[in-house]
């Protein structure tokens, strides 16, 4: 039983005759006649009763036709579902971000895309850059909006933005009282940093930097939220 011999039944009982529903369908009354007859032979009972050269559906052609209509149906509401899905007219969206990027980004490219899309549900996640990584490749989330780099060539990168990474003092700090506003690596040296967690796409950049500076730094402070950083400072 397949979905195009339903739909030959469903024609047959509506117009109670194999010529009408050929007609209909754009088939020979044959290819009709044949259809019914697999159907009833796969179900082993008759579907219709002649009666003054009308087709009328037997008890068992009641009870088919209840669900064939109820199948096509759903197939039917199933494809205008996809089909909204794919016009994005509705559905869901997990979306993962780093920490950084869903407090001061996120809010608003999600604000602007509800306009545009008011109906698709979204679902945030925030952390850093490895756990958004790690939770694509678990395929936890569908998308993820990160800073830091990412490791896994199973993922597909677009570079949407640029960003510029800038080192903070305290108002109080020698540095800000300091004419030449000029930081060298023996300065940076000297200080003890505060820097974000392990995983933190914002610390994989500055360390590398950093490194190929050949900065000795000395992380003192570990912090995993940026406000929680400017406050320190």
């Amino acid at each position: 039983m397949n979905l195009r011999q339903l739909e030959v039944f469903i024609r047959v009982a509506e117009t109670k005759s194999m010529s009408k529903a050929a007609q209909q369908l754009y088939i020979s009354q044959p290819a009709v006649s044949q259809t019914i007859a697999e159907l009833e032979d796969s179900l082993e009972t008759k579907l219709f009763e002649r009666i003054n050269r009308r087709l009328l559906l037997t008890n068992s052609g009641e009870v088919l036709y209840t669900y064939s209509k109820r199948i096509i149906g759903l197939l039917s509401e199933a494809q205008h579902q996809i089909k909204d899905l794919a016009n994005l007219k509705r559905g869901k969206l997990s979306v993962g971000a780093s920490t950084t990027i869903g407090i001061y980004l996120l809010p608003q490219i999600i604000g602007n895309f509800k306009k545009l899309y008011p109906n698709i549900e979204f679902i945030f996640t925030i952390d850093n850059t490895s756990v958004i990584e790690a939770l694509l490749l678990d395929a936890q989330i569908d998308i993820g909006i990160v800073e830091g780099p990412i490791f896994s060539k199973d993922l597909e990168l677009i570079h949407f933005a640029h960003d510029q990474l800038e080192i903070i003092c305290s108002s109080e700090h020698k540095w800000a009282r300091s004419q030449t506003k000029q930081i060298t690596i023996e300065d940076l040296e000297k200080e003890t940093l505060i820097f974000r967690e392990e995983g933190s796409g914002t610390r994989e950049i500055i360390e590398n930097v950093l490194k190929s500076k050949g900065v000795n730094y000395r992380p003192q402070h570990i912090l995993n939220n940026t406000e929680a950083i400017k406050k320190a400072v």
